[in-house]
């Protein structure tokens, strides 16, 4: 069960295998429906209720939630490392010699909108420079979220740069970016988070930090057949990262970030992806 957005990013078809929207009520409905069809387990892809995560919780039914962190649940999470993700990225940035920085960041109230910010601003500060709030804004993720958001940073202040939190705020602020007569990457750099198609054949191809869509679903698939997911795997509070391996996405070059992240990983809650950044057309060094 999945939002529609995360459905895009992971190639789920949201009408045949249930899409919440991201509504809690239409979330219980299809866990509910799911549960009467006696299905063995749950992948909730990119839903967040806390209450229904506690409902599977407390009748120890498998379940992973994929692409969230299930914050104050002791149910097991997979996910990209947003922090280091953004923290690559921005890092990019800074090293093309840009200095005046912006984001689009996600709702205030999701944890990957919180990882992601503050890769961003911990970019920033290793690189001796100040994070400035003016350029950071929170905004839906959607394309009419990152359209209102680019238009609100680009009249805030002077940017050269702007890290984007998914490619569907991206494709927002590439006609915002028109609209206002800016030119990538001539007048502005983008680098956005997700790496889907969307970014690949974008006008220019967008830089991207790239999730590794198949990594992350065979954990979740493997974590919600564990015997021990739903009940024997209570208290464990693990967060496992994986390496992945392998190269580039057709049509860029690859910068893989790491994780160091360790502990006894014999039962985790939360395993933990790393990103590679895909270089395109839409960045530039000044």
């Amino acid at each position: 069960m999945l939002n529609e957005y995360a459905g895009e990013c992971f190639g789920i078809d949201v009408e045949r295998d249930g899409s919440s929207g991201g509504e809690s009520a239409r979330e219980s409905r299809y866990i509910d429906a799911f549960l009467n069809q006696r299905v063995d387990g749950l992948i909730l892809v990119g839903v967040t209720d806390t209450a229904n995560l506690r409902i599977l919780e407390a009748q120890d039914f498998p379940v992973v939630v994929l692409d969230r962190e299930a914050a104050d649940c002791n149910v097991r999470a997979v996910f990209s490392d947003h922090y280091r993700g953004a923290l690559e990225a921005v890092g990019y940035l800074i090293s093309l010699g840009h200095r005046e920085i912006g984001i689009i960041s996600g709702p205030q109230d999701l944890n990957v909108s919180i990882e992601r910010i503050r890769g961003w601003s911990d970019a920033l500060l290793h690189n001796g420079l100040t994070p400035d709030r003016g350029k950071a804004v929170f905004a839906p993720f959607t394309a009419q979220g990152g359209y209102l958001a680019t238009h609100e940073l680009l009249a805030r202040a002077p940017i050269s740069a702007i890290f984007v939190s998914t490619d569907i705020q991206a494709a927002g602020l590439l006609r915002a970016c028109r609209e206002a007569g800016v030119f990538i990457p001539s007048d502005l750099s983008v680098v956005t988070f997700d790496g889907s198609d969307m970014a690949e054949f974008s006008a220019p191809p967008l830089t991207s930090v790239t999730q590794n869509v198949e990594q992350l679903a065979a954990l979740a698939v493997t974590s919600v057949l564990d015997p021990e997911c739903g009940g024997a795997g209570k208290g464990e509070n693990v967060r496992e990262s994986e390496r992945v391996d392998g190269g580039a996405r057709q049509g860029g070059r690859v910068r893989e970030s790491g994780s160091d992240q360790g502990g006894d990983v014999s039962q985790p809650r939360a395993m933990i992806v790393p990103t590679r950044l895909t270089v395109r057309e839409s960045t530039k060094e000044i």
